[in-house]
């Protein structure tokens, strides 16, 4: 039964993180939303704990897994291998033109492979780092192999077939994800409150992804703050605050009252909005519906502990460094010849910065997206679009910067602010989500 805590607030606002929908809006890119359509509630089928797929690697050549106890490997839901546990293993695509994976020393010519673990927690995968160094993290559920066939090169281009690749999705129920989520997204020792309302809004995010991406490709998220940050279960410990906060919510999620009936929607978040929330459609290609529409003003992200967050820089970076950084990503870049200046084009109906004009040592401008901008130069650099341009000959400074992240949806630490204060969830939720209501999905 629904606690009263999470009932006695209807049409509290609802409007939590997504970045696909990009929720965090930390340093990954997002990819725009292309369908603006609301996603309803479950009506005509059983209301049950979904299973969510997670991208974990994609594209790589070869990867390493290793499992802790009894396994099965299957195809199509047959059984092809039966193991007691499996080392350190490299798993990589078949070079030949129909796709096959290999787990170690043995070919299946299938272009997907699940790994299912008897025992929970036993999965084990391996990640290269920046640095070249590895490191492991251990999921729940399953491991779903993809396998990509080499793919020939377009004419003209060097010679040779680009390589077969893999991608490793984990399978598992959305429960367990949710509780790995919070992990990876939140302080550990934020307050319940924060933690619980997180809980809602990432569940809402991970539905409406699911059914308006999930239908159409062979996962639902990603692993990073493309989606939402997710690192397995190695953090995990007993009566963590994560999993209380996952329980105390199960199945609840954010909705708002569209023309069409009671809808769940993408719900985004950033770590701080440094003052003002924005509106979702000057960032996001979604429409400007009342829980997203932005200007939310929020003070409580100044308890920041130094971090920077609700006020930062200033950050000075060359004009070399920024030329460089975007002539690499952006062909267009190279016809300024160099950087004279970059002025501000445009701002959101908020005030930020939305579109940047660089202007060329020859004359020439280019508007390039604020967003964009950023995430190039770095997110943790350039923790926001909110900044002051000021130029400094060789170099611009990046002054007065307020926030983290896009600033749509919920403030993260503008709702540990409020829960220092005193309030629960469904008043932190309502706060920055205005005109939504929580609704149970599923039991």
């Amino acid at each position: 039964m629904l606690k009263h805590l999470w009932i006695s607030c209807v049409g509290f606002g609802c409007l939590i993180g997504g970045t696909e929908c990009s929720p965090s809006g930390g340093s990954t890119p997002s990819a725009p939303l292309s369908s603006s359509r609301a996603i309803g509630l479950p009506q005509n089928e059983p209301a049950k704990e979904p299973f969510v797929r997670i991208l974990l690697l994609q594209d790589v050549p070869s990867l390493y897994l290793a499992l802790h106890g009894p396994y099965e490997i299957r195809h199509n839901d047959v059984v092809l291998q039966i193991g007691d546990g499996l080392p350190k293993t490299r798993v990589q695509a078949g070079s030949a033109e129909t796709p096959s994976l290999q787990i170690g020393d043995l070919v299946y010519e299938a272009d997907q492979l699940e790994i299912v673990p008897r025992q929970s927690g036993t999965l084990e995968i391996f990640f290269e780092t920046s640095t070249g160094k590895w490191m492991s993290h251990r999921y729940e559920g399953s491991a779903v192999l993809h396998a990509h066939a080499p793919v020939a090169r377009a004419s003209g281009s060097s010679s040779g077939n680009s390589p077969a690749t893999v991608d490793l999705v984990n399978v598992v129920k959305l429960e367990h994800y949710l509780a790995a989520v919070l992990e990876a997204e939140l302080y550990p020792n934020w307050h319940i409150e924060t933690y619980r309302a997180q809980a809602i809004a990432s569940r809402t995010y991970v539905l409406f992804v699911m059914r308006t991406f999930g239908t159409r490709r062979a996962y639902d998220v990603h692993a990073t703050e493309t989606s939402q940050a997710y690192r397995g279960i190695d953090s995990f410990a007993p009566g963590a605050k994560s999993m209380q906060a996952v329980r105390d919510t199960r199945g609840v999620v954010c909705t708002w009252p569209s023309p069409l009936g009671d809808k769940i929607f993408c719900t985004y978040f950033s770590a701080a909005c440094g003052g003002k929330t924005e509106n979702v459609a000057d960032w996001f290609e979604l429409p400007s519906i009342p829980p997203l529409a932005g200007g939310v003003r929020c003070d409580y992200c100044q308890i920041d502990n130094g971090k920077q967050v609700y006020r930062w820089g200033p950050v000075l970076i060359s004009k070399k460094e920024i030329y460089d950084t975007l002539r690499s990503r952006d062909a267009n870049v190279a016809a300024l010849g160099g950087l004279q200046t970059i002025r501000v084009g445009s701002v959101s109906r908020h005030g930020r910065p939305r579109i940047l004009t660089l202007v060329g040592t020859n004359g020439q401008t280019l508007d390039v997206v604020a967003y964009d901008f950023r995430l190039a130069l770095g997110g943790y650099r350039l923790k926001s679009t909110d900044f002051v341009l000021v130029d400094r000959g060789d170099s611009m400074i990046f002054s007065e910067g307020k926030g983290f992240g896009h600033g749509v949806g919920l403030c993260q630490w503008g709702a540990e602010g409020q829960a220092r204060l005193g309030r629960r969830a469904s008043g932190i939720l309502s706060y920055y989500y205005p005109g939504s209501s929580l609704r149970r999905a599923y039991e």
